[in-house]
């Protein structure tokens, strides 16, 4: 099975019957009893792809969204709508990636 981001992983746990990884590539959500897999990553230009998808901890809240926490900012992620919303970015765009800032 593929991982998201296979050079390494952030951080893995299991949530109820499903394992939940953040990578340096996006993250991902596997059923131990259905087997079934999600890759979660966060639609972004991919001049910012390895900030934007960076993920350091993913969670499920109470209302089963997964929350996801990585290099640029926070944001939710909806199982049934699929999609990300509710995100926290910081002000970095495209044109940002490597500029130093003194």
């Amino acid at each position: 099975m593929p991982f998201a981001g296979e050079q390494g992983f952030c951080l893995l746990k299991m949530q109820g019957e499903e394992m939940i990884g953040s990578t340096v590539g996006g993250a991902f959500v596997f059923n131990t009893s259905s087997r079934r897999y999600r890759q979660l990553t966060i639609p972004c230009d991919p001049a910012i792809s390895y900030w934007e998808n960076n993920v350091y901890e993913t969670t499920r809240d109470r209302r089963g969204e997964l929350c996801l926490v990585d290099e640029d900012g926070f944001c939710m992620y909806s199982i049934r709508r699929g999609k990300v919303h509710q995100p926290v970015r910081s002000p970095f765009l495209a044109p940002d990636a490597g500029r130093v800032w003194s």
